[in-house]
């Protein structure tokens, strides 16, 4: 989970925009793993134990904009690869794989600096 991705600065319409870097190396650490259809059938899944039709992705696509865009996001969102890398403090930027407060820096803390909740019973 990203902050920016969460509150929709890197995303729109439950579509969040990757930079094509991240597509790129996404795929790359992909293009040996077993993929098959996804639930929803246009797009793709990795395979788990009980699949039973599957593929190495190097077999499916050789292209990263295709694998990202059709790759299963959680909770019914999509991925799009951005045509060009935008820094993500600009508007519309896209994710490029660095969490927001690596370069925003980490939001304050609550009292006792347990992140602002308690567990007190």
């Amino acid at each position: 989970c990203d902050a920016d991705v969460g509150t929709g600065a890197m995303s729109s319409s439950n579509v969040v925009r990757l930079c094509p870097s991240f597509c790129d190396r996404w795929f790359q650490a992909c293009i040996d793993d077993f993929f098959g259809p996804s639930a929803s059938g246009g797009g793709l899944a990795p395979c788990g134990p009980g699949a039973l039709v599957c593929s190495p992705l190097s077999e499916i696509t050789q292209d990263a904009a295709e694998f990202c865009s059709r790759v299963e996001a959680p909770l019914g969102n999509a991925f799009a690869v951005s045509p060009a890398e935008i820094s993500a403090d600009e508007e519309q930027g896209c994710f490029d794989g660095v969490p927001a407060a690596v370069w925003r820096g980490g939001a304050p803390k609550g009292p006792g600096g347990g992140g602002g909740f308690s567990l007190d019973f």
